[in-house]
Parts: structure tokens; C-alpha cells; sequence
């Protein structure tokens, strides 16, 4: 019995610590720069199976309201830029859209590699069948918000 504990301990502990876990990412919140085409502040903020992209920048931004006319928004509007639901399975993390003002369609999936720092995460792009998501997100690094 002892020796069968023995053989399984290394192959749990190997299971565990690879990969980030779901519990990493849940409800938190990571602030960083994407290009939406230019560079602009956002925070991601993680629920358990969906993540709300929110402007977080000092300057006021225009932007296109649901009628097509622009507004001016700043990171006090709290202004949705895009609600996506997301699955994490292992490193890898996949966005899908439900709602926001990328172009993306909500069939397009994107794949990333999800590297976890000391206080922040950085997606690299594997796939994505939405291109502009794809150059939005790669290689952007997020750094943990309070």
C-alpha cells in the first residue's frame, strides 16, 4: 500500500502544478495596454466562465454607441469594450464573444498560451479565427489589479 503511495505522489504532484488553474484566473482582474487598434488601457476582469474587457484610460476615448453614433467615454464610464465567456485548460486559455464593438463574430474562437507571472499574465496568440483579437492580444502583458 505504501509503496503504491510512493509511485502516485510525484504523478500528482506533476498533474497539479502543471498548467494554471481555473481558480488562478476566476474572478480577477488584470490591467494592461491592447491595440483596439491603438494602444489603450483596459482591465479584464474574470468571472468563472466569462471575462468584461473595461477602458481603463486617464484620457477620454471616442467610441461607437449601439445606435453607431460616438461618445466620449473615460475609465470612470466604466465602458464596456467587449464581454467574452473564456476555458482554460492547462496554459492554454480560448476567448469567444458574446457582445462588444471588435468586429470578431461570436463563432470565432481564439487560442492563447497564458503565461502567469509573479503579478501578471501575458497572452501569446496560438490561433484565432478573429484576426484583429489576434494582433489585439498577442504578447500583451496584464498586470494584477486590486
Amino acid at each position: 500500500m505504501i509503496t503504491i503511495f510512493k509511485k502516485c505522489i510525484p504523478l500528482l504532484l506533476l498533474v497539479t502544478s502543471s498548467g494554471i488553474s481555473m481558480g488562478q484566473i476566476a474572478n480577477t482582474r488584470w490591467k494592461g495596454e491592447i491595440n483596439i487598434p491603438d494602444p489603450t488601457t483596459v482591465l479584464f476582469d474574470f468571472k468563472m466562465e466569462s471575462v468584461t474587457i473595461y477602458y481603463a484610460g486617464d484620457k477620454p476615448m471616442d467610441i461607437p454607441d449601439e445606435n453607431g453614433n460616438t461618445k466620449s467615454v473615460s475609465a470612470k464610464d466604466s465602458m464596456i469594450i467587449e464581454s467574452m465567456t473564456f476555458s482554460l485548460k492547462h496554459d492554454t486559455v480560448a476567448f469567444q464573444k458574446l457582445s462588444g464593438h471588435s468586429p470578431c463574430d461570436q463563432q470565432a474562437v481564439g487560442y492563447f498560451t497564458l503565461v502567469k507571472g509573479n503579478n501578471s499574465i501575458q497572452l501569446v496568440l496560438l490561433k484565432d479565427d478573429c484576426v484583429e483579437r489576434g494582433a489585439a492580444f498577442d504578447k500583451k502583458t496584464l498586470m494584477k489589479a486590486d
